[in-house]
């Protein structure tokens, strides 16, 4: 528990300074904290997308080589 503490100390530091870095000046943590998470959201959802659209590829590729084997399944069995 102490580690995830200083785990999330480090990551305010570190956040922190990219932020004064970027604009020059001190914003105010829970800015700063509202920020970051509604960047991260933005990134998720930025990402969220193309894997949408693959695993919809992917599912219509697995559904046609079914239905491919159910027609060679059903040749074989009747000559």
């Amino acid at each position: 528990m102490e580690q995830e503490d200083s785990n999330r100390g480090l990551i305010e530091i570190a956040q922190d300074a990219v932020t004064d870095l970027m604009t020059g000046s001190s914003i105010p943590t829970p800015i700063k904290r509202n920020a970051f998470k509604a960047f991260a959201q933005l990134c998720s959802a930025a990402i969220d997308i193309p894997v949408a659209y693959l695993e919809g590829f992917a599912a219509e590729k697995r559904a046609e080589t079914q239905a491919r084997l159910k027609i060679i399944n059903s040749q074989e069995v009747t000559p």
